[in-house]
């Protein structure tokens, strides 16, 4: 239990401010961007496997551009 009192690095302005509001909810206490992530942990391996599908299927796109 103790990843969900962990900070955690917001992607959007680098700081290592995310923690955990609620569950599966995390928001930046520096930029106020909020992320939906695992309940325990801000990311999850289905999540991570989900993110690098999502950014090969932009580099076929744009290669094809």
């Amino acid at each position: 239990m103790q990843e969900k009192r962990t900070l955690y690095k917001c992607d959007a302005c680098g700081k290592t401010a995310v923690r955990r509001i609620g569950t599966s909810i995390w928001r930046c206490k520096h930029c106020n961007t909020t992320y939906a992530g695992g309940a325990y942990t801000m990311r999850t391996p289905a999540g991570d496997a989900a993110k690098r599908l999502i950014e090969g299927h932009k580099a076929v796109i744009d290669a094809k551009q």
